[in-house]
């Protein structure tokens, strides 16, 4: 089964420690999970990309007193469809936490989140797939 991958190239952003702001920008590829894994991407026969925006504000930080912060985020995005149907939007609206480890000067974030989101539309690859 092929999956839908979006190869991203993202921007964090950030105005104060307490707000985060990240844009992201992606293309459809043919190629399964474990192929991007190893640079083994396809490319796909449609030109179909997304370019999002997404913000985010803290709510805690060390929550519980422990290395976990946690977000409520929103976010937009946009699915150029490449002229195959009219362009799909996404609205976000979630909590995320994120678990930091430091070492050697450095910080590693795990994340996961929860919440809901809006499209205006079914993506022309996801109805492709079924």
């Amino acid at each position: 089964m092929k999956y839908l991958v979006l190869l991203f190239l993202f921007l964090s952003l950030s105005a104060d420690k307490d707000y985060s702001l990240r844009l992201a920008h992606g293309k459809v590829t043919d190629s399964t999970f474990g192929e991007v894994l190893f640079l083994d991407i396809k490319s796909y026969p449609q030109d179909l990309k997304v370019t999002a925006l997404d913000g985010g504000y803290v709510l805690k930080k060390r929550a519980f007193d422990l290395p976990f912060d946690i977000y409520g985020r929103a976010g937009f995005a946009q699915f150029d469809e490449a002229g195959l149907q009219d362009n799909i939007y996404e609205g976000t609206l979630y909590i995320k936490a994120y678990w930091n480890i430091d070492f050697y000067k450095n910080r590693v974030r795990i994340g996961l989140g929860e919440g809901v989101s809006y499209t205006s539309g079914i993506l022309y690859v996801e109805k492709k797939r079924h």
